[in-house]
């Protein structure tokens, strides 16, 4: 069996890599110190736990950046609920004091950042796309003007 191309004798493979990016509540400095240590030990235990492959990590007081490699049947969502719930639970948990930095029980900020990264580079994807439109007989479109819309004055009386 080989793990590299090309595959041979494997049922199925994947390349799903993911880089997640989670910023703490109000941009405060959260992770320093023995948090910042404690952070990273529970995100390795949330990856072996829900095999997830963790590339690599990096923490800084005010966010977190993940590299993942996951399964098709993994969900983004479900991946970023699970990890932002998980470790938020055990920083108010073990160090009930964040909250009063934070203002209040939420350690992180609303929404994240996702990035695919797989191993085309963009090169090879316009490449691709360039020989589908041929393939497929797309003419190359004219960009389309884009133009503002002005409504007509209207005089509007109130009484």
């Amino acid at each position: 069996m080989s793990l590299r191309p090309p595959y041979r004798d494997l049922p199925s493979v994947y390349f799903l890599h993911y880089l997640l990016v989670f910023q703490t509540r109000r941009n405060r400095p959260v992770f320093v110190g023995e948090l910042a240590e404690q952070v990273i030990t529970w995100l390795e235990e949330i990856c072996e736990q829900e095999n997830y492959h963790l590339l690599s990590l990096q923490l800084r007081a005010r966010f977190l950046e993940i590299f993942l490699s996951l399964r098709p049947n993994h969900s983004i969502s479900e991946v970023v609920q699970k990890t932002k719930s998980t470790i938020a639970r055990q920083v108010f948990t073990l160090y009930p004091e964040t909250e009063d930095l934070i203002g209040r029980r939420n350690l992180w900020a609303n929404g994240y950042k996702v990035e695919s990264v797989g191993a085309a580079t963009t090169a090879m994807i316009k490449s691709y796309l360039d020989s589908q439109r041929e393939h497929h007989l797309v003419q190359v479109q004219k960009p389309r003007m884009l133009v503002r819309y002005a409504a007509p004055d209207k005089n509007y009386s109130f009484r």
